[in-house]
């Protein structure tokens, strides 16, 4: 069996990354529906040769479901990785089975409408009816919602909704599953009671059937429809319910349709909730009865949550990097406002394709549970005691956990439930059995021998200098550790999450300083989120001339967190640590410029580590470059240095011939977004770079930059990405 499956993965691999375009036209077949961009549209389609593809479009070009197209355009091969354990663009869309996708400008036309087969047709025209009514009988904010719920279907959802629901641990119910299965089945078997039971089973799975097509066969629904369809032809053929048979064999079956699935995070959760669920529920269920003397069906909602949890939480931990406890809460108001809004709202939608004035005026109790849910997802995801920020754990870690969980498993069949109460209260009956049987006793040592190991990893790594220059897009983003293991960051890019996440994957929960070279969007936005999660000791700013919104921002966290801010100005020194200091070269407070003056006051600063120096100039333009070469003409060796972080992301404004003959750099690092609109970097500034001798980095090309530096001064660079 290994066999096969390592030859079928090879096999996929081997077409996704064989897979050539000539010039010749396209035809394929819109498979989805538009998805909406600032500057484009765009669909999936299906070629001849069943290949699936994601093509862009200009705003005014409109397709439809089912149209037959032909066209020609650039071909865009997916990248993977662009920063240490960041997002795998290239996964994400094989788990899709996409290979690819087209820029197209104007060279596109509609050959056929409707050219799918017929059953496809129909099912989406139901879904796309679904949406319409939705939109129509509730309010923008309700229907973005209610479509998540029902068809799990989340691009309308406001962000700020989405994030409440995930940091309320509630986001689960927008991914479409088990739970919507269950109440399908409920609600048919309810209106169906009085058939024939073979009849009645036949309805459920023609119905489950029906609403994998309108889910789009999210992975989710495919599990629990292909689960309750195995235990209802079990019935039908009075056989046993196997429950981890049938989730094993729906497992298989979405594996064999696509081995990339395996990597979704959405089939990792419903899998290990649902294996969770079955595995110790029941257990749990007793535990809080007899602790608690809690209702039963209280006690059985809770432990569903519970039970639920305990499988799935290193994958949240590590995915999310949250730890939370409010699913404890969340649990209740899922199982009964959650389960009154599918119920309900199926309802009302039905009623709506056939009758929709009467749909509307039913309509007002589901906007009232929609909205409750909203309410309460807010409210718990304000409870912040609740919910912990970690940083991402090694993968052993997991493994760890997960073999404890199966020694717990393994305890709990041992003992029965009523024998607890013979030994020494809780967990200490474990640690007897786990004392008194060799085997156990064997595997716990090894554990803590490993857990030993990798926590000593980092005492035997080699010490030095470490600069990561991460990609944020069209952006500005520096990590450094010192040799001393002091954490510093030099901006933070325009994306609120990436540079957190980064750190976290990093593996750093607290920053020693963090320098913002001045307040622009694309240099602090980062640095603000990550103001809010992490511990930070000190920051360092320079004197503003302009009270921008992000300083504005910047102030009240400052003021909440009760973080240090320290203002610099040219002539400081920073010291870091023994080895490591900042001297600081711009801007001067007595003599601010004022045009462009958040760019050309930005921190420019010299990092001096040893023998190695780096300098890293903001977005200073060539007014300030000027300036700092008048100010430093007595003195210029400070402007010499080994690398060079490129001002304003290599922008024809800045990097002047005459500024970086004075610097004289070996190394050039330039932040920019891949296929930026600015056209940055500029190609006379790289010509101009090239003409001193410069080896030039780019993120856009490369992705992460990182360059170690040891204590003898030798360096090493390495990238993310191999430049193109």
């Amino acid at each position: 069996m290994a066999i096969i499956s390592n030859a079928y993965i090879m096999i996929l691999n081997y077409k996704y990354k064989a897979f050539k375009v000539d010039n010749s036209p396209v035809i394929a077949y819109v498979v989805e529906d538009k998805s909406e961009h600032q500057y484009y549209n765009s669909y999936v389609v299906k070629d001849a040769n069943q290949n699936r593809f994601i093509i862009y479009v200009k705003k005014n070009i409109n397709l439809r479901y089912g149209d037959k197209i032909e066209f020609k355009g650039e071909y865009i091969k997916p990248q993977g990785r662009r920063n240490y354990k960041g997002f795998d663009y290239e996964i994400y869309l094989r788990s899709k089975k996409i290979l690819g996708s087209y820029k197209i400008g104007n060279e596109i036309k509609v050959v056929e409408e409707n050219s799918l087969n017929r059953f496809y047709i129909t099912m989406h025209n139901i879904r796309s009816k679904i949406i319409y009514n939705s939109k129509l009988i509730l309010d923008d904010k309700s229907s973005s919602l209610y479509i998540g719920l029902i068809l799990g279907d989340t691009k309308d959802i406001e962000d700020d909704i989405l994030d409440d629901f995930k940091d309320s641990n509630m986001v689960h119910i927008l991914c479409v599953s088990g739970m919507h299965i269950s109440y399908l089945i409920m609600g048919i078997m309810f209106l169906t009671k009085k058939l024939y039971k073979k009849i009645e089973y036949a309805i459920v799975i023609l119905v489950i059937t029906i609403f994998m097509f309108l889910t789009n066969f999210s992975p989710s629904v495919v599990r629990a429809g292909l689960m309750a369809i195995l235990m209802i032809i079990a019935k039908l053929i009075y056989r046993k319910n196997d429950f981890l048979t049938a989730l094993a064999f729906s497992l298989l079956v979405l594996l064999i349709y696509n081995p990339y699935l395996i990597t979704n995070i959405g089939v990792q959760l419903s899998f290990l909730a649902t294996l969770g669920i079955v595995t110790f529920s029941k257990r749990i269920s007793e535990l809080i009865n007899e602790k608690t003397h809690l209702k039963r069906k209280i006690a059985e909602v809770l432990s569903v949550s519970i039970s639920a949890q305990v499988l799935i939480l290193p994958i949240i931990v590590y995915n999310f990097n949250t730890l939370s406890f409010s699913f404890v809460i969340s649990g209740f108001i899922c199982s009964i406002l959650a389960g009154a809004i599918i119920i309900y709202g199926l309802i009302v939608i039905l009623i709506s394709i056939i009758l929709l004035p009467l749909a509307r005026v039913l309509s007002t109790l589901l906007e009232i549970l929609i909205k409750l849910l909203i309410f309460f997802s807010k409210n718990i995801a304000e409870l912040k005691f609740l919910k912990f920020t970690v940083v991402t754990p090694n993968i052993i870690y997991i493994i760890i956990y997960y073999l404890i969980i199966f020694l717990v498993y393994w305890y709990m069949k041992k003992i029965k439930l009523g024998h607890l109460r013979r030994y020494e209260k809780r967990v200490i009956c474990f640690f007897r059995i786990i004392k008194e049987n060799i085997k156990i006793r064997k595997i716990v040592r090894l554990l803590i021998i490993i857990f030993i190991i990798i926590n000593s990893l980092t005492v035997i790594t080699p010490k030095g200098l470490k600069i990561y220059f991460i990609d944020v897009g069209q952006g500005d983003a520096i990590l450094i550790i010192t040799e001393m293991n002091k954490s510093i960051l030099i901006d933070g890019g325009e994306s609120k999450d990436t540079v957190l996440q980064y750190l976290l994957d990093r593996k750093i929960s607290k920053l020693d300083y963090i320098i913002i070279s001045h307040f622009d969007s694309d240099h602090v936005n980062g640095i603000l989120e990550a103001m809010k999660e992490l511990e930070i000791s000190k920051i360092i700013i320079s004197y503003q001339g302009e009270n921008s919104e992000n300083l504005k921002s910047f102030k009240n966290i400052v003021k909440e967190k009760k973080i240090d801010v320290i203002f610099i100005n040219k002539g400081d020194r920073i010291l870091i640590d023994k080895y490591t200091y900042f001297d600081v070269i711009w801007p001067d407070k007595s003599n601010l410029i004022s045009e462009n003056i958040l760019n050309n006051n930005s921190i420019v600063c010299k990092l001096n580590y040893r023998k190695f120096s780096c300098i890293f100039s903001g977005d200073i333009e060539e007014m300030a470059e000027k300036k700092i070469i008048e100010e430093y003409s007595d003195n210029l060796n400070i402007l010499n240095s080994y690398v060079l972080k490129a001002a304003h992301h290599g922008s024809n404004t800045s990097s002047t011939e005459e500024f970086i003959k004075l610097v004289k750099p070996k190394i050039v690092l330039i932040g920019a977004g891949e296929n930026n609109k600015f056209g940055h970097p500029n190609i006379e500034v790289i010509e101009r770079l090239k003409s001193i001798g410069a080896e030039i980095y780019r993120t856009d090309k490369m992705g992460e930059i990182i360059i170690k530096v040891n204590k003898k001064g030798e360096i090493k660079i390495r990238t993310c990405i191999q430049e193109m």
